[in-house]
Protein backbone atom coordinates (compact mmCIF):
# COMPACT_ATOMS: atom_id res chain seq x y z
CA UNK A 1 0.00 0.00 0.00
CA UNK A 2 1.03 3.59 -0.62
CA UNK A 3 1.93 6.54 1.58
CA UNK A 4 0.11 9.58 0.16
CA UNK A 5 0.41 13.29 0.99
CA UNK A 6 -2.78 15.22 0.22
CA UNK A 7 -1.74 18.85 -0.18
CA UNK A 8 -4.36 21.57 0.19
CA UNK A 9 -3.85 25.14 -0.97
CA UNK A 10 -7.42 26.50 -0.89
CA UNK A 11 -9.33 27.95 2.03
CA UNK A 12 -12.74 29.52 2.48
CA UNK A 13 -12.63 30.97 -1.05
CA UNK A 14 -13.34 27.46 -2.39
CA UNK A 15 -14.93 25.27 0.30
CA UNK A 16 -15.08 22.19 -1.92
CA UNK A 17 -11.35 22.29 -2.71
CA UNK A 18 -10.59 23.15 0.93
CA UNK A 19 -12.38 19.95 2.00
CA UNK A 20 -10.79 17.67 -0.60
CA UNK A 21 -7.52 16.80 1.24
CA UNK A 22 -9.53 15.63 4.26
CA UNK A 23 -12.10 13.76 2.16
CA UNK A 24 -9.48 12.01 0.04
CA UNK A 25 -7.26 11.15 3.02
CA UNK A 26 -10.20 9.31 4.56
CA UNK A 27 -10.72 7.44 1.29
CA UNK A 28 -7.05 6.44 1.35
CA UNK A 29 -7.48 4.98 4.84
CA UNK A 30 -10.43 2.92 3.57
CA UNK A 31 -8.20 1.68 0.75
CA UNK A 32 -5.50 0.56 3.18
CA UNK A 33 -3.10 3.39 2.40
CA UNK A 34 -1.28 5.72 4.81
CA UNK A 35 -2.34 9.31 4.18
CA UNK A 36 -0.98 12.58 5.49
CA UNK A 37 -2.39 16.06 4.96
CA UNK A 38 -0.38 19.18 4.20
CA UNK A 39 -1.96 22.63 4.32
CA UNK A 40 -0.25 25.55 2.58
CA UNK A 41 -1.27 28.95 1.25
CA UNK A 42 -4.87 29.84 2.03
CA UNK A 43 -5.57 26.28 3.23
CA UNK A 44 -3.72 26.79 6.52
CA UNK A 45 -6.77 28.52 8.00
CA UNK A 46 -8.64 25.19 7.71
CA UNK A 47 -7.03 24.19 11.02
CA UNK A 48 -8.86 26.97 12.92
CA UNK A 49 -12.03 25.87 14.72
CA UNK A 50 -14.21 28.69 13.38
CA UNK A 51 -13.19 27.81 9.81
CA UNK A 52 -13.63 24.05 10.36
CA UNK A 53 -17.17 24.81 11.54
CA UNK A 54 -18.01 27.05 8.56
CA UNK A 55 -16.63 25.18 5.52
CA UNK A 56 -19.23 23.21 3.61
CA UNK A 57 -18.02 21.76 0.32
CA UNK A 58 -20.36 20.64 -2.44
CA UNK A 59 -20.98 16.90 -2.77
CA UNK A 60 -19.22 15.83 0.42
CA UNK A 61 -19.66 16.02 4.19
CA UNK A 62 -19.02 19.31 5.96
CA UNK A 63 -15.42 19.95 6.99
CA UNK A 64 -16.25 19.49 10.69
CA UNK A 65 -17.44 15.93 10.04
CA UNK A 66 -14.42 15.16 7.85
CA UNK A 67 -12.06 16.69 10.40
CA UNK A 68 -13.46 14.61 13.26
CA UNK A 69 -12.94 11.44 11.20
CA UNK A 70 -9.39 12.51 10.31
CA UNK A 71 -8.66 12.92 14.02
CA UNK A 72 -10.18 9.55 14.82
CA UNK A 73 -7.97 7.92 12.16
CA UNK A 74 -4.93 9.76 13.58
CA UNK A 75 -4.01 11.21 10.18
CA UNK A 76 -1.11 13.64 10.55
CA UNK A 77 -1.69 17.23 9.43
CA UNK A 78 1.23 19.48 8.51
CA UNK A 79 0.85 23.26 8.38
CA UNK A 80 3.35 25.21 6.29
CA UNK A 81 4.89 27.71 8.73
CA UNK A 82 5.29 30.87 6.67
CA UNK A 83 1.75 30.54 5.35
CA UNK A 84 0.45 30.04 8.89
CA UNK A 85 2.28 33.06 10.26
CA UNK A 86 1.02 35.28 7.44
CA UNK A 87 -2.58 34.21 8.10
CA UNK A 88 -2.59 34.33 11.89
CA UNK A 89 -2.53 30.58 12.52
CA UNK A 90 -0.70 29.77 15.75
CA UNK A 91 0.32 26.74 17.79
CA UNK A 92 -2.81 27.19 19.90
CA UNK A 93 -4.95 26.54 16.79
CA UNK A 94 -3.28 23.12 16.49
CA UNK A 95 -3.99 21.87 20.01
CA UNK A 96 -5.65 18.45 19.99
CA UNK A 97 -5.59 18.20 16.20
CA UNK A 98 -2.67 15.87 15.46
CA UNK A 99 -1.09 18.77 13.57
CA UNK A 100 2.19 20.60 13.56
CA UNK A 101 3.72 23.62 11.90
CA UNK A 102 6.64 22.77 9.63
CA UNK A 103 9.41 24.72 7.96
CA UNK A 104 10.36 24.52 4.25
CA UNK A 105 12.97 21.78 4.83
CA UNK A 106 10.48 19.51 6.58
CA UNK A 107 7.83 20.31 3.96
CA UNK A 108 10.29 19.25 1.25
CA UNK A 109 11.14 16.08 3.17
CA UNK A 110 7.44 15.23 3.33
CA UNK A 111 7.10 15.51 -0.42
CA UNK A 112 10.00 13.16 -1.13
CA UNK A 113 9.14 10.69 1.65
CA UNK A 114 5.66 9.97 0.30
CA UNK A 115 4.93 7.65 -2.62
CA UNK A 116 2.48 10.14 -4.10
CA UNK A 117 1.54 13.79 -3.59
CA UNK A 118 -1.93 14.96 -4.61
CA UNK A 119 -2.64 18.71 -4.59
CA UNK A 120 -5.98 20.48 -4.34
Amino acid sequence: MAKILYQGTHGTDDPTRASMPFHMALGAVEGGHTPEIGLAGDAVVCIKDNIIDSVKGVGMPELRELFEKVLKEKILIYIWGGCAEARGVSESDLEGKNAKIVNPKIASDLVVSNDRVVTF
